[in-house]
């Protein structure tokens, strides 16, 4: 009689304990593992945000060189000069598929790296032509896909005005 009142006495505790520390420890797995994945997703939040400002500034410091101005003024034989520097900076970043010169209107001026059909592309096509107009601030970014294709594209805009022209000036 003595093991039939001891049992429930000495198991019964112990399965209640093992049972709540089983439970408080999965608990703490699951808080740590949801800080790591936390902590991931702002380091991660922290680069993207890091690596736009990057391509933000590198654009309009490239955007207020004196070649740019010259070339968006109209004067001719800057297509090569221009192309060679803008050819350095993409092939610097691998992530830079293309850099181009859209007039107001959405006619390409220039695509870099230089592509044959670019002129024949209708700007009424491309879903990112839309956005570019829209735009209120002179500089930004948004995601769209390329005329004939399905995937994704990270855009970085920046708005260049001859020297005098405000950005309410539309010529």
């Amino acid at each position: 009689t003595l093991v039939v009142y001891m049992l429930p006495i000495l198991v019964l505790p112990l399965l209640c304990l093992g049972h709540l520390s089983y439970h408080f420890s999965a608990r703490y797995y699951e808080q740590q593992l949801f800080l790591q994945i936390k902590n991931e997703l702002v380091q991660t939040q922290q680069n993207i945000r890091l690596k736009l400002s990057s391509y933000q500034q590198s654009l309009l410091i490239l955007s207020t060189q004196r070649l740019v101005e010259r070339f968006i003024s109209g004067e001719p034989g800057l297509d090569a000069d221009l192309i060679t520097e803008f050819e350095r900076y993409r092939s610097r970043d691998p992530d830079i598929s293309a850099i181009k010169f859209i007039r107001l209107n959405g006619d390409y001026q220039l695509t870099i790296p230089v592509q044959k059909s670019a002129a024949e592309t209708s700007r009424f096509r491309n879903q990112y032509f839309s956005a570019l107009q829209s735009m209120m601030d002179d500089n930004g970014f948004f995601l769209s896909s390329e005329q004939g294709s399905n995937q994704l594209n990270l855009y970085v805009a920046q708005k260049v005005y001859l020297s005098g022209q405000s950005p309410g000036d539309i010529k």
